[in-house]
């Protein structure tokens, strides 16, 4: 009975883009509804108290946007002079709060869309991220600048004390001391 809105709306997109409304192509239109339903529906694990902020949201596209930029001048200047990334590509462990599947999925997205950068690998316990860097400076600016990007994240796609975690792990990522180590 959960699924009966979301089957009605996929029945009338299918009727408008179809333009026929004839018994067979109702009938089959059910059918690709009930089926788009049962396979895409919601997993047990998304967290339920996820509050969308529609401001926080834009505020979020266009840290992203800014940071989407400034990646894309980095490796087209990389791609012109190789040499400046000889010797500073990495993997970086990145611990992060995790605080639902929404979020990390909009991190791991907004990680891998930025040119430069992209998971490779994920754990959930401790929740982290191991992230292929094109040019790294250090390990703790590399991290801290995902950790802003995952705090920009919580702000828009907020669960319960999710930014209070997010900003611990800041300040303890920014106390780190930093011995010039580049590979973690």
């Amino acid at each position: 009975m959960t699924h009966i809105p979301a089957i009605t709306w996929l029945l009338f997109v299918w009727l408008v883009l179809s333009g026929d409304v004839s018994a067979r192509n109702i009938v089959a239109g059910i059918l690709i509804a009930v089926g788009l339903v049962t396979i895409f529906q919601p997993s047990r694990h998304v967290d339920r108290e996820i509050r969308v902020r529609p401001i926080r949201v834009l505020i979020f596209l266009g840290y992203f946007f800014i940071q989407f930029i400034r990646a894309n001048l980095q490796v087209a200047l990389a791609v012109l002079d190789p040499a400046r990334i000889r010797h500073h590509r990495a993997i970086i462990a990145v611990p992060i709060a995790a605080p639902n599947d929404v979020a990390v999925i909009l991190l791991a997205n907004a990680i891998s869309l930025t040119p430069g950068t992209f998971i490779l690998e994920m754990h959930h316990e401790p929740p982290t991220l191991y992230v292929h860097i094109l040019q790294l400076t250090t390990v703790r600016e590399a991290r801290l600048a995902i950790l802003e990007l995952e705090r920009y994240i919580v702000r828009a796609v907020e669960s319960p004390g999710a930014l209070r975690r997010v900003e611990e792990l800041i300040r303890q990522v920014a106390a780190e001391e930093s011995d010039g180590e580049r590979w973690v």
